[in-house]
């Protein structure tokens, strides 16, 4: 499988935060083994710090499974170079789990380039399909079910040593996929052959590799699912919903599940909008409980023919073009009914080869306000649209409005054209490629000149009026007069398909001219990136009626009565209340010692709703020096990364469930059928936060 003039290393560092520049490693493992997978060496060891151990972050203590007291009595990473150097000399594969980290850790400290990195990340993205997370913890959880991990391991997920063998089994794994699926779709050997990436470096070859040349290829179709036909099986009395759409339903006292069953949908075609993604995931789970059929809003994609045959009979093969095929025949093995496309690589390959059609219409739509808005000329005008939280209406049509233009994205959406008119042998590929150039100078330039506005406040956004006439800005000022993005000839030049990035474009000129907001993202030391947003946008009632898409009749569902003078009609389905979630609601000073008190009260899973990212981290802090978290698991965004990866720790330990994070988050916790018996408003206050309640109830299930 692996060739054998290579040293295979899976190695990991357990370190103080994930600062490269400022953390400290304070544990590594590593795994030494040949091409056969054969374990023929370990080293482990704790490291201790320069920083005092009693100024680790809590979130050290609270992932990491050893006594950080231990660390006193550990080398320092000085100490261990003589060793390590040992270790990292000759052809060496490095293998881990987004391994740029670990390398670029060790490479503080010891001179270290490997011949080949494989990150088991991307290897995992490619062979194990529509998980919640790609963390090695959640991946392992797979393995484990599927009896592809070593029993013996224990489950102490951020220790070094268990990670260690975690990556190198997880390597192992993918490695034996790859080579079944070379063996059953010839292709795949034919492309690893004609490979000039990483993973045709370490993989043998097979002597008389199959030819492609004179045959067309086209990609094997994925098995569509089929759902039952529409078939009401609730026999409780039918509400129908007709009523004068100047008025308003008021549904504040209803559930999502109500809402379904009780609805006489009849033979109208509609149109759901919702606020939010998880609400329609909510609904549509409703749906199909009771055998409606839906659709969701969005555009079917389809492979176009002569592009996937160019593309396959290519001369050479790079890395993501490899691990995009795989990944389809994975998934196409594995009787999976659609793609998963899960990172920027596989967006780019996929839209070069697939064209788009109008949305898969149903009975019965589902889509998000914004979808609405952008979409609004693809929807059906025999539809009856159904406007879910009215009352939020404003709110969702200024999110489009004033959505926030990133210029990174302008940047992927041209080299994504590029790539697809190289592939299909455009002629006026040369024009985007000048285009390209020009737009990446001026945002570098941009960023240059934003950078010193944010050097001595720690203010994330700013204010800049018509930064074309701002003197703060000479060159990019310069560059917008003598440079147009685009040139005359561009439009006549792009396929239909991608004319939206005229659509980008004229946006981010329009944003130079216009009163503009500013927003600093991911600050890393000095990296940085910059977001665009116009500063005012309103629109009165009438404007936005007019932006709505024109469909048979529009009404709107109310969450709640907000303005005493508003005429509206209330209406319940069959119940005067919702049974509700118990709320305590901390708004000015909150008293959190009181909070967490509650908390360690209660034996079930609770959801603590924030809108404040330091309270949250205090909140979190306090919380394991109290001893919450040998109760509960507690899990926190901002600390914790992306809450879902780690809901593994929770169905592992069965320990009931602390999740701090923002409201939104609570729909897609209930989307994904976690249930909580108690939410504590926690630093969430303002007109919103008594609407925010009633929508929380409305939509959330206790069974």
């Amino acid at each position: 499988m692996l060739k054998p003039s290579y040293k295979y290393i899976a190695f990991d560092f357990e370190t103080t935060g994930l600062d490269v520049a400022k953390d400290e490693p304070i544990q590594i493992w590593i795994v030494i083994f040949d091409e056969d997978f054969n374990v023929t060496d370990t080293f482990s060891s704790l490291i201790r710090p320069k920083k005092k151990i009693k100024e680790l972050k809590t979130i050290v203590s609270h992932l990491t499974w050893f006594n950080l007291l231990d660390l006193q009595e550990a080398p320092t990473i000085e100490d261990l170079l003589p060793k390590l150097k040992k270790y990292f000399t000759g052809n060496i594969v490095a293998v881990w789990h987004n391994i740029s980290f670990d390398i670029a850790i060790l490479q503080k400290y010891l001179e270290f380039k490997p011949s080949n990195q494989f990150d088991t990340y991307i290897l995992a993205k490619t062979f194990y399909h529509f998980l919640p997370s790609y963390a090695l913890d959640v991946i392992n959880e797979h393995l484990r079910t599927t009896n592809s991990h070593r029993e013996s391991w224990s489950d102490s997920y951020h220790d070094a040593l268990h990670d260690s063998y975690l990556g190198y089994n997880l390597f192992k794994q993918c490695m034996g996929k790859l080579t079944k699926l070379r063996r059953e779709f010839l292709i795949l050997d034919y492309m690893i052959q004609h490979s000039d990436g990483d993973l045709q470096t370490i993989i043998k070859r097979t002597q008389k590799p199959y030819k492609f040349q004179d045959k067309e290829l086209f990609f094997p179709p994925l098995q569509q699912k089929k759902y039952h036909s529409n078939k009401k099986i609730i026999n409780n009395e039918k509400v129908t919903l007709e009523y004068n759409n100047l008025d308003e339903l008021d549904i504040s006292k209803s559930s999502a599940k109500e809402l379904v069953e009780q609805t006489d949908w009849g033979e109208t075609e509609w149109l759901i909008a919702c606020t939010h993604q998880s609400k329609i995931d909510i609904l549509e789970k409703h749906f199909k409980k009771n055998h409606i059929n839906v659709s969701k809003g969005h555009n079917t994609i389809t492979f176009d023919k002569d592009r996937v045959n160019k593309f396959l009979h290519k001369d050479s093969f790079d890395d993501s073009e490899l691990l995009f095929c795989l990944k389809y025949y994975s998934q196409f093995e594995q009787q999976h009914s659609f793609i998963d496309i899960n990172s920027q690589d596989d967006y780019k390959i996929f839209s070069a080869l697939s064209t788009s059609s109008q949305i898969e219409w149903s009975k019965i739509t589902l889509c998000t306000h914004q979808q609405l808005f952008e979409k609004k000329n693809e929807f059906k005008e025999n539809k009856t649209l159904l406007f879910l939280d009215k009352d939020r209406r404003y709110q969702s049509y200024n999110r489009i409005t004033r959505q926030q233009f990133d210029p990174t994205f302008l940047i992927n959406h041209i080299e994504q054209i590029i790539y697809k008119y190289q592939l299909i042998w455009h002629e006026k590929a040369w024009i985007l490629e000048d285009l390209l150039s020009k737009t990446m100078f001026l945002h570098a330039v941009l960023c240059m000149e934003i950078n010193p506005l944010f050097k001595w406040i720690d203010a994330q956004k700013i204010e800049i009026f018509n930064l074309i006439q701002d003197t703060r800005f000479p060159k990019s000022r310069s560059l917008i007069s003598q440079r147009n993005l685009v040139t005359s000839s561009l439009e006549d030049s792009l396929l239909e398909e991608d004319r939206s990035v005229m659509w980008k474009i004229e946006k981010f000129k329009a944003y130079l001219n216009w009163d503009t907001t500013i927003t600093k993202r991911m600050h890393s030391g000095d990296r940085r990136y910059y977001q665009f947003q116009h500063t005012n946008s309103f629109v009165d009632r009438n404007e936005f009626l007019d932006h709505l898409p024109k469909t048979s009749k529009t009404l709107f569902l109310s969450n709640s009565k907000t303005n005493k003078f508003d005429k509206r009609i209330s209406h319940s389905f069959k119940k005067d209340t919702v049974e509700t979630l118990d709320f305590l609601n901390i708004i000015t000073c909150p008293d959190i010692d009181s909070l967490i008190q509650k908390i360690n009260l209660g034996n079930d899973n609770c959801f603590v709703v924030s809108s404040d990212k330091a309270k949250s981290k205090l909140l979190f802090d306090k919380l394991v020096t109290s001893g919450a978290n040998k109760k509960f698991e507690l899990l926190w965004e901002n600390i914790t990364w992306w809450v879902w990866k780690n809901l593994y720790r929770w169905s592992i330990s069965k320990k009931p469930l602390v999740l701090i994070w923002w409201y939104n988050y609570f729909l897609s916790a209930i989307s994904n059928k976690l249930q909580f018996k108690t939410a504590y408003l926690y630093h969430l206050h303002g007109k919103l936060a008594r609407q925010i309640v009633q929508d929380m109830m409305r939509w959330w299930e206790k069974n």
